[in-house]
């Protein structure tokens, strides 16, 4: 990696640079922080598999696998990427992947702020969703056949990790903008992860 890079309207920093190691795994572990994702992605594969589980007709496999497959795909890609960031001294080093990105400045790693109309939003629609899925499944266990009952468990559990994700996400973490070669990105880590390395929101 060429030390000397930043994105674009970052200054170079290459004494600093210096001082991060080229892989995560030689980084010290306690001046660092991973990213986290939010678990709606995999739930909702979750309930399309229980779809699959309680025996639909050969026509609706092709759907199903085009709709679970890339879902799928895109959850495990962007895990094995993940993104993490280590601060020595004044600078932070932005990993992707376990690989050294960019090394910048403390200061240019920019708290990003979520609108509130999209959070209460977010916690009306999947508070909502959860209760008539959750209140349906429970029904459907005591009166529907036992296929129905499975497919609507998946959906119920898919709608009740959307709420808890939504909690999760925008309240007990935080938002940054990470710079990134291609300039800067969106970066989620937990509030208590940030606080043990130093980051704050202003």
């Amino acid at each position: 990696m060429d030390y000397r890079s930043a994105p674009a309207g970052l200054a170079p920093v290459p004494p600093q640079a210096s001082m991060f190691p080229e892989r995560l795994r030689d980084a010290p572990r306690e001046q660092r922080v991973d990213e986290t994702f939010g678990w709606l992605p995999a739930f909702v594969a979750l309930a399309v598999m229980t779809v699959a589980a309680s025996g639909p007709p050969p026509e609706a496999w092709p759907v199903l696998g085009i709709f679970t497959l890339p879902l799928v795909a895109w959850e495990a890609w962007r895990r094995l990427r993940r993104r993490s960031l280590v601060v020595l001294s004044t600078h932070i080093g932005v990993y992707r992947g376990g690989k050294l990105v960019v090394v910048v400045p403390f200061g240019h790693l920019r708290p990003y702020e979520l609108r509130l109309t999209n959070t209460v939003r977010q916690y009306v629609l999947f508070g909502i969703v959860a209760v008539i899925s959750t209140v349906a499944e429970i029904s459907a266990i005591a009166t529907a056949p036992a296929g129905i009952a499975v497919t609507g468990g998946g959906f119920a559990i898919a709608a009740v990790a959307g709420f808890a994700g939504a909690i999760y996400t925008r309240r007990l973490c935080w938002w940054f903008l990470a710079p990134q070669g291609s300039g800067p990105e969106q970066l989620l880590v937990t509030r208590a992860a940030a606080a043990r390395i130093g980051l704050r929101r202003r």
